[in-house]
């Protein structure tokens, strides 16, 4: 089950440099700055969570974790048995359950103040047929990369927090989650241009939607395109084509074993 984006002709939008049809769902709007936590922006997160409760050959709760996993807030004292229990889940990466032994060591590497080091979570938009993925030319970094970011207090999970950065940052709900476990998680090292940031150890989570969906960029972004899984641009981020490709893969294999 995927919500609808909304009734109403189909209409041409441009969003940056790429242009492609569109229902008349008003998305996004800048006047719902992702700061200000506004009601509508709440509204529209919770429709993709709800969204997730359809997850592909998984029995999910409403946010689009298994049962196992706690969903008491990434704040509380659970986030390590959090990150432990999607360790359990994604086999064959020590990463997830290395964070969890520091975060329950007494780490702070949850949040952006906490310090240099910290988690993030982050979003790969498939189209329907896996074909293509969606990106955003991130105005502060200016490579193309996936919708995701920071974590903050109120997410009650990692796969909520990356659910509020896709809708903070291209207004889609229309979003079918492929899993509630993360494909991959990415070690990323930082330069200057990020202020304090010097390592994200990023939690990838992926989806689909039609290509017709609608987005609307933020202020975080100066443009937002499909591009082709297998012909990335040339300034996309460091690793990006290997991570859409392995998320690709992982994707079929999930799906065919279903």
């Amino acid at each position: 089950m995927i919500l609808a984006i909304g009734p109403g002709s189909t209409v041409p939008v441009t969003v940056g440099r790429s242009s492609y049809e569109a229902s008349g769902w008003t998305g996004w709007s800048p006047a719902r700055s992702p700061l200000a936590q506004s009601r509508g922006q709440t509204d529209q997160t919770e429709q993709v969570l709800h969204n997730a409760a359809s997850c592909v050959g998984r029995s999910c709760d409403a946010a689009g974790t298994e049962g196992t996993i706690p969903l008491m807030g990434i704040a509380g004292a659970n986030a390590a048995d959090m990150l432990d229990a999607l360790s359990a889940a994604t086999p064959g990466d020590a990463t997830l359950s290395a964070l969890a032994s520091r975060v329950r060591g007494g780490e702070k590497l949850l949040f952006k103040d906490d310090g240099p080091e910290h988690i993030t979570a982050s979003y790969l938009v498939f189209d329907s047929a896996l074909g293509h993925v969606l990106l955003q030319f991130h105005t502060k970094g200016q490579f193309w990369v996936q919708f995701g970011g920071h974590l903050e207090r109120a997410d009650s999970s990692f796969l909520a927090a990356a659910v509020r950065e896709l809708v903070e940052e291209s207004g889609l709900v229309a979003v079918a989650l492929v899993s509630p476990q993360p494909l991959d998680v990415d070690v990323q090292s930082l330069d200057d241009r990020f202020g304090m940031c010097r390592t994200h150890f990023d939690l990838l989570f992926a989806g689909r939607t039609a290509r017709s969906a609608r987005a609307e960029m933020n202020q975080e972004s100066e443009a937002i395109e499909w591009f082709a899984v297998d012909r990335l641009p040339p300034n996309a981020a460091t690793g990006l084509q290997t991570r859409v490709l392995a998320a690709r893969l992982s994707i079929r294999q999930r799906e065919s074993e279903s």
